[in-house]
């Protein structure tokens, strides 16, 4: 999720954001906010069990300007948030090792294994974009913190 933030035009605000690191630590507060409230959503048990190894995916990044990316790279996120269609699936051929010819799972103490088998696919379950109004606003007032902070407002 790319964050932008659009301060206004007051003229005190737009000449605290000038100050390009000033913009950069607001963009990065409130993509930190985000990225805390997805993982707040998932430990308050919203979306599904986590064994504490989701966290390490959930990262977020400086772009140009006041904007940041709450972002992951673990495929299998996608696919919770998005959900999956029944599908086949079968050996991968080729690749960096030799070509498998079957699949393999332990199943009962022991190993089973299939040519490809069926997928009944998997529901949707939401943690990246559920509640992102309320997490918006939240986020919003997380960066209009760090502006006040600097215009000595607080």
């Amino acid at each position: 999720m790319k964050i932008d933030w659009n301060p206004g035009d007051s003229l005190s605000v737009l000449a605290a954001l000038r100050e390009a690191r000033l913009a950069a630590r607001v963009a990065n507060t409130m993509a930190k906010k985000y990225q805390g409230e997805i993982l707040d959503f998932v430990e308050q048990g919203k979306a599904f069990t986590d064994r504490g190894k989701h966290r390490k995916y959930l990262r977020w990044r400086t772009l140009d300007g006041p904007s940041a990316l709450v972002y992951t790279k673990a495929k299998h996120l996608y696919w919770m948030e998005e959900g999956t269609l029944p599908h086949a699936i079968a050996p991968r051929a080729g690749g960096k090792r030799r070509a498998r010819k079957v699949l393999r799972f332990r199943a009962g103490g022991g190993h089973v294994f299939h040519r490809a088998v069926a997928h009944p696919g998997t529901r949707k379950i939401p943690f990246f974009f559920a509640d992102s109004a309320a997490r918006g606003d939240r986020m919003r007032a997380a960066g209009r913190g760090v502006l006040a902070a600097k215009l000595g407002l607080l």
